[in-house]
């Protein structure tokens, strides 16, 4: 049990592409530019990206919301909750709003080169993004095209899901996927990632412009 009460269920991460806790395992990922961003406790940040992002982490089977797993591998990081919350900057980390973060956590799924992890990836954020839009919309015909969003990011999880983690990734998706440049980047706003994805067929529409034929995010999302 940790200081913040949950159990520390993640003991051995002896399977996984890095070691989260060991000493040089910052330096080993700093030959990747994407790594070499700044934070107060890099440490920890590289800990939590390795325990919420590798494949062979329990994290996604024992908390099926994106949220809560994100919360439970900060803490098994290292990172403290006082006073109800994470520091500010961690925050900003968790919901993904540190573009530099964002960068080095997709480049460590890349690291797999499974070229579906990637999007798995995008519409997972998608989806829980959108899911907070439609509880704080009130207009019936914003509300509709969100949820459309999220029925079409349901979807796309459910795929991209099936593929990686049951091995049926198709030859044709394969060869889509590794078509873009290995310098390409998707941060972790929902309309780019959509766009990447789809190479400039997103489908995240928006429901503040009057045409729909463009998708783009809803800027409450």
């Amino acid at each position: 049990m940790n200081g913040n009460g949950e159990t520390n269920i993640m003991a051995n991460y002896s399977k996984f592409l890095y070691q989260p806790f060991d000493q040089d395992t910052v330096t080993k990922l700093e030959q990747y530019d994407e790594f070499k961003f700044n934070v107060p406790d890099k440490q920890k940040v590289i800990a939590y990206i390795i325990i919420m992002y590798d494949f062979m982490s329990d994290m996604k089977r024992l908390y099926e919301g994106l949220y809560e797993r994100k919360r439970n591998s900060a803490i098994a990081a290292g990172f403290e909750i006082q006073d109800g919350k994470f520091d500010d900057w961690v925050e900003d980390i968790l919901i993904g709003e540190n573009d530099a973060f964002n960068d080095a956590a997709l480049r460590y799924v890349r690291l797999f080169g499974i070229p579906d992890a990637s999007a798995y990836m995008a519409y997972t954020e998608i989806l829980h993004k959108q899911v907070t839009a439609a509880m704080r919309e009130t207009d019936a015909k914003k509300l509709k095209i969100i949820q459309e969003n999220i029925e079409n990011a349901m979807e796309k999880v459910t795929i991209y899901e099936r593929r990686i983690f049951s091995g049926e990734e198709t030859e044709s998706v394969r060869a889509s996927l590794y078509r873009y440049a290995e310098k390409q980047r998707l941060n972790l706003r929902p309309e780019d990632k959509a766009k990447e994805i789809h190479a400039g067929k997103p489908t995240v529409k928006d429901p503040y412009k009057r045409s729909t034929s463009r998708l783009r995010k809803n800027p409450d999302a």
